[in-house]
């Protein structure tokens, strides 16, 4: 997904401002009953040279394993998000 941050911008009304797009690279999301309690897993948009891109999901209990990009988009413990300028 990619987000517009134009909207959030003071200046967003004026003629000569163009919009800037940013584009979902990575999610560090927790596992767990708390922060105090559990751990955090990564997952990355990785782009292979002439492949299309696919979410990897990094977790240090078990090997890098693709995932359906919804996995990423609907994780409700998403801790923090990471964006790359288009």
């Amino acid at each position: 997904p990619q987000l517009n941050v134009l909207e959030f911008c003071d200046d967003r009304n004026s003629a000569d401002v163009t919009p800037q797009y940013y584009y979902l690279k990575a999610v560090v999301a927790h596992i767990g009953d708390s922060l105090s309690a559990g751990h955090y897993v990564c997952y990355v948009l990785e782009q292979q040279e002439h492949e299309e891109s696919t979410w990897v999901l990094y977790n240090d209990n078990s090997e890098p394993t693709e995932v359906n990009p919804n996995r990423v988009y609907n994780d409700t413990e998403a801790y923090i998000l990471l964006y790359t300028r288009g």
